[in-house]
């Protein structure tokens, strides 16, 4: 593509380092990951029983 292309077009341009593919399936903090696990099982998900069904008033 040229560069009047990439300036007119609406997809965005990103480009991916292939190293970073490595880190996928490692966990980097496991005691914040941990801690976070903790908090969940304490205190729980919201439950929001008609989250769709709120009207918004402007």
């Amino acid at each position: 593509m040229s560069i009047r292309e990439l300036n007119n077009s609406k997809v965005p341009i990103i480009v991916f380092d292939k190293k970073l593919e490595q880190l996928s399936n490692v966990v980097l903090c496991p005691e914040k990951v941990a801690h976070a696990n903790d908090i969940l099982l304490k205190t729980g998900l919201p439950f929001y029983t008609n989250y769709n069904k709120r009207k918004i008033v402007a």
